[in-house]
């Protein structure tokens, strides 16, 4: 009854520390092989409505802004991959990931 219990406690440790670490990372896993001297195109989703401050920080870091996703609380910008970690640890910044190319998939009807 006991082994059960320590087996039960072992595994439920090891769930939450693996849940914890992996929602610490702001940034997407698909930028982290870019060189940090590439300049890569990113969404920045952030818990609020991005202004000039936020636009301000980026500038700071090399990047520039491309346009704005106000409804979403994002900003798409240019920046050399090395200002990826500043991002990390910017407590306004929900999430980071590449500003990729989209297309439709679904047939139009004839």
């Amino acid at each position: 009854m006991l082994v059960v219990y320590i087996r039960k406690t072992a595994l439920l440790f090891l769930l939450t520390a693996t849940f914890g670490f992996a929602a610490s990372h702001k940034v997407s896993r698909d930028l982290a092989a870019v060189p940090p001297d590439q300049q890569v195109s990113v969404i920045v989703r952030y818990t609020r409505r991005p202004d000039a401050k936020h636009h301000a920080k980026m500038t700071q870091v090399g990047g520039r802004l491309k346009r704005t996703l106000e409804l979403v609380n994002s900003a798409v910008y240019t920046l050399p991959a090395s200002a990826l970690a500043d991002l990390e640890n910017d407590p306004d910044v929900e999430y980071v990931a590449p500003d990729r190319r989209v297309a439709a998939t679904m047939p139009t009807p004839q």
